[in-house]
Order: structure tokens, then sequence, then C-alpha cells
């Protein structure tokens, strides 16, 4: 037990080094690529925008765009529109690399024939980031959706598990 308080300890001093300040933005990129053994995959494109209102805690708006290749009855459209906010933790092991951790909760936009026909769905996001130089890095992460509502035509899945890469950029 002792020395797992040790590297409790030795992670949390680690943390009070490298930290990411208050008043820090951020933008960035995401993305998302389905099934791609499948014969038919899904994808996703993201732009998002954060904002630091404390050390290392992260408010965050994004959108962006959603599809599939699999053929789809005529109403129904292969592309949706994507609309979300959220909120990460980030625990900098040092000035380059650090854990993040969050989640975000959106809506997505579809269409069957001038009906809307969205959903609300709320992903969780951990893993790991990469400062490339002070003001660039890569983010590598896992993200578990639970959704709340019919994904695609026919398909009432309650979860569904992502890895996620991103681009961004702080200033």
């Amino acid at each position: 037990m002792r020395k797992l308080f040790l590297v409790v300890l030795l992670l949390g001093a680690f943390g009070l080094f490298a930290q990411i300040p208050v008043g820090t933005k951020e933008i960035g990129l995401e993305a998302d690529i389905g099934d791609v053994l499948a014969d038919d995959f899904s994808y996703i494109v993201q732009g998002y925008g954060g904002y630091f209102f404390m050390d290392n805690i992260e408010a965050l708006l994004g959108v962006g765009v959603a599809g599939t290749t699999a053929e789809l009855p005529t109403d129904f459209t292969s592309m949706v529109f994507v609309v979300k906010a959220g909120a990460y933790y980030h625990y900098m092991m040092s000035e380059q690399m650090g854990f993040f951790g969050g989640a975000w909760f959106g809506y997505t936009s579809g269409v069957v024939g001038t009906t809307a026909d969205g959903y609300m769905y709320a992903p969780i996001d951990a893993g790991v980031e990469y400062f490339l130089n002070k003001s660039i890095g890569v983010r590598v992460f896992n993200r578990y959706q639970l959704n709340f509502g019919e994904i695609s035509p026919g398909v009432d899945r309650e979860a569904s598990d992502h890895i996620m890469v991103a681009m961004f950029g702080i200033f």
C-alpha cells in the first residue's frame, strides 16, 4: 500500500510543474473511421474550440459532419450535421506529454424525408496527448459513446466504441 501511495505522490508532483494555464485557447480537428474491415463503414470529422477556465480544465464546443457508405433508402441522407459541448481535464506529465479525459453532450441531425430525425449522444473520452512543440499537439484516445436514440435506419444501438485521432493547437 505504501508503494502505491508513493507512486500517486510522484505523479502528483509531476503534475504540479506542467500545467496548461487559465485563459489558454484551443482549436482542433478530430476524425474517426468506423469498422474499415466491413463492406460499409461510418466516419466522422469534427472541428472544435476550447477555453481553459481553470488550470488544466477546458470547456469545449464542436461542430462536424458524420456519414456512412452504406446503401440507405432514398428518403434517408447518408451525411448528417453534428453539434456538441463538453469539458476535458488534462493531466500533464511533462511539457510534451500528458493524459486527458472528459465527456461531451451532442446532437446529430438526420433527415427522413422532410421530418428531422436526429438523436442525442454522450461521448466519454480518455487518452494520451503529445505536444510536437509548445503550441501544436496530437491526441490518440478512446471514445465510448452512449447513444440516446436510433443511430441509423433500423439500428438502435445503445453504445459504441471508437478510436479517435485529433490534431490541435493552443494559444
